[in-house]
């Protein structure tokens, strides 16, 4: 199934229905992946970020430094309507990780906020983040991996896989929660994400994990 599909129902009230699921934790975690990145490219000018759905991480960044020229890129035409209604600072494309519509060596930071796990072909996905980066760009993942085992987070556990789908199901589209909820419990670790991106010609920097020892993580990688 394409996962633009997934995202088309619930496009008008994806940011507030993230904000209900996750108690507003979201927003920490993305104002987070944002100061970081340019902490660690001070100069930066141009900023594109990946499976931008409606635009909050790429309106962040843009906010932060108004001086920045920032591309939001998105498979999901349904997301990119409500992106384009919300902000016209940002530079708003229509395409999938995996064929960039971004010239070579153009970028300077690529951020990629919940949506490498979504990603049908993620070594072709990191091909083109290689294409698109100038020598020494940064690469920003803020992802969610499976809930660590261990008694400790047994209620997490039936929240994710119990509860969240429910909630979705009440508030918006049950299938597409459920979707998000199988897919990060499926998906790599953190140890994992960053060995499988440092593998592919990536030096990671650093790891910081924002929840439940884990479970949300964000990673800086240099391209090299």
């Amino acid at each position: 199934m394409e996962t633009s599909s997934v995202f088309t129902p619930i496009a008008s009230r994806y940011d507030r229905l993230n904000d209900v699921l996750s108690f507003g934790l979201q927003r920490c975690w993305k104002a987070h992946l944002v100061a970081r990145s340019l902490a660690l490219r001070p100069s930066a000018s141009i900023w594109l970020d990946l499976a931008t759905g409606t635009g909050d991480l790429a309106k962040r960044a843009r906010n932060f430094r108004r001086s920045l020229s920032v591309l939001g890129v998105d498979p999901c035409r349904a997301m990119l309507e409500v992106a384009r209604s919300r902000s016209s600072q940002v530079d708003w494309r229509l395409g999938a990780a995996e064929a960039l519509p971004i010239p070579d060596s153009s970028v300077e930071i690529l951020s990629c906020a919940f949506g490498v796990r979504n990603f049908a072909h993620r070594e072709r996905a990191y091909e083109e983040w290689r294409r698109v980066l100038a020598p020494g760009g940064l690469v920003a993942i803020l992802e969610i991996h499976p809930v660590p085992s261990g008694w400790r987070y047994l209620p997490l556990r039936f929240y994710w896989k119990r509860i969240m789908p429910r909630l979705g199901q009440a508030l918006a589209d049950g299938h597409a929660y459920r979707y998000l909820s199988d897919s990060s419990r499926s998906f790599l670790s953190v140890g994992e994400l960053g060995a499988e991106v440092s593998s592919r010609g990536f030096r990671l920097l650093e790891s910081h994990s924002h929840f439940a020892g884990g479970m949300v993580s964000s990673l800086f990688f240099e391209r090299q």
